[in-house]
């Protein structure tokens, strides 16, 4: 099994800086860190290529007092290669590069080559590549999502990969995209087949042309649809809201923070903190899992896995759930997570142990005090109430 350049769940966001005028640099990483953050894809401004050393050695020294990670500027320049590689070199809390947001399916020959040749250079690092959703349409290499996201591995290598990242936003101003499961569905699937790569993702909290500005309970059902499905990093889009003003190019008009610095929706802004916090909490257990299925419990998504007939659990008919079979990469322990998929309301669900199942008892893993406790079951069933979009992770207790 290939080393991991950290052992921890990341979290952090795409755009995540406002002017330096409002506050400094320190402070808004200060701020980042009590958010739940702990990485950063561009670590001090959005993009641009930075190839100051003082810059990087300022950058790795804050990062280094938070214990916080960060991505070098990589590009598709081929020439940058040994720059790059060397301003990495010995800064420990630079976890990789930069590489190329959404390449089309004909750019992934030239994208692997640059890949490969970072991996050249630097073997502690790897290369960093986001890769559009199913809805990119003619821009996939494929004809099928799927065969995208197969392809754009087989060409970079799983071993020159350590995340598989993609987006697909969902929170449209009309509806809300389930589509959604099938990319995470096909992230997991891939990532499995080719050694257990990590999974990253950008959940949404942004507002723009066309998408509207999640609440909370749109954010909750995002972020644990990708945990999930086993997924081991999410970056918000965004913590800040990008551009300059609201009229230009996709015409972002509304983050978690404003462009200006400013919180607009405190309550909400509490909200995001305590949900980062929860999804911090599960990280440690969960970045050590590997996602076996992401079980669908009601039809209405496509392009996912159905719940077998008489698997060890089996919810009532009513229950919209997703039910995850997950492994212990240590130690082989079996868990379990179910998440309710209804983004706008409570679910209370009733889930029967099947007498074969082998389950002797569960813990439940509490992200608010970050114990395993003891589980409940009353006449071989489990009753669990949810909040909109939240799921619940179990330590299974097996009989050998």
């Amino acid at each position: 099994m290939k080393k991991n350049t950290t052992d921890k769940f990341l979290i952090g966001s795409w755009v995540s800086f406002y002017s330096f005028e409002k506050d400094s640099f320190q402070a808004q990483l200060d701020q980042m860190k009590k958010i739940g953050f702990n990485f950063n894809i561009f670590p001090m401004v959005f993009c641009g290529s930075m190839m100051e050393k003082e810059i990087w050695d300022k950058t790795e020294a804050e990062y280094a007092k938070r214990d916080m990670y960060y991505l070098m500027w990589g590009g598709m320049n081929g020439e940058t290669v040994k720059d790059s590689a060397a301003l990495a070199k010995d800064k420990a809390h630079c976890i990789g590069y930069h590489i190329v947001d959404e390449p089309s399916g004909e750019a992934l020959p030239a994208v692997a080559k640059i890949c490969k040749a970072f991996r050249e250079e630097d073997s502690e690092r790897y290369p960093f590549v986001n890769l559009f959703p199913c809805y990119a349409g003619e821009k996939l290499l494929g004809g099928t999502y799927l065969e995208h996201v197969s392809n754009f591995v087989r060409e970079v290598g799983a071993e020159n990969i350590e995340y598989l990242s993609h987006d697909f936003y969902a929170c449209y101003e009309d509806r809300t995209d389930f589509g959604i499961f099938g990319d995470m569905e096909v992230m997991r699937k891939v990532a499995l087949e080719n050694g257990g790569l990590r999974t990253h993702a950008f959940p949404q909290s942004t507002a723009w042309k066309g998408m509207r500005m999640p609440d909370i309970n749109d954010m909750r059902w995002n972020v644990y649809g990708y945990l999930a499905y086993g997924f081991k990093g999410l970056s918000w889009f965004n913590l800040v809201c990008p551009g300059s003003n609201d009229t230009e190019g996709e015409w972002f008009r509304e983050s978690v923070i404003y462009r200006d610095g400013e919180i607009h929706d405190k309550k909400l802004f509490e909200d995001f903190i305590d949900l980062n916090h929860e999804i911090v909490a599960l990280g440690d257990t969960l970045v050590k899992l590997d996602c076996l299925h992401a079980y669908h419990t009601k039809e209405g998504s496509k392009r996912v896995e159905m719940l077998p007939e008489n698997w060890m659990l089996c919810p009532e008919k009513e229950a919209d759930l997703i039910i995850s079979h997950m492994v212990s990469r240590e130690n082989g322990d079996t868990y379990i997570m179910l998440y309710n998929k209804d983004p706008k309301n409570e679910q209370t669900a009733s889930v029967k142990i099947m007498e074969d199942s082998g389950i002797k008892s569960m813990t439940y893993l509490n992200p608010f005090t970050g114990n395993w406790e003891d589980v409940s079951i009353e006449n071989g069933t489990l009753n669990e109430s949810f909040r909109a979009g939240e799921g619940k992770l179990y330590r299974l207790n097996m009989t050998k």
